[in-house]
């Protein structure tokens, strides 16, 4: 596979299986490479959108197994009740 790590990154931002893209539709891929390459990023994200979800449900990225963290819930401060003043004091 001799793709640019541009494409090859931008596949991967897509969450799209690079590997598994280029093992099944070669030609297509070698092809979108060169399209990737001529037209840049934005262009090519714009023009492949369709296509591109399509790739995305057919070869989906692995999935990293990442520990989910739980943020702790926000603790609403106490309001600030005023104290009336001492007796015997002015």
């Amino acid at each position: 596979m001799t793709a640019s790590e541009e494409f090859l990154s931008f596949l991967l931002e897509k969450k799209i299986d690079a590997k598994a893209f280029f093992q099944y539709l070669g030609p297509e891929f070698r092809q979108m490479d060169l399209e990737f390459a001529q037209l840049g990023k934005k262009s090519f994200d714009q023009q492949k959108k369709f296509f591109l979800n399509n790739l995305r449900l057919m070869y989906p990225a692995p999935v990293s197994e990442e520990i989910p963290v739980e943020t702790p819930k926000p603790v609403r401060p106490k309001p600030i009740i005023p104290r009336p003043p001492a007796p015997g004091t002015s």
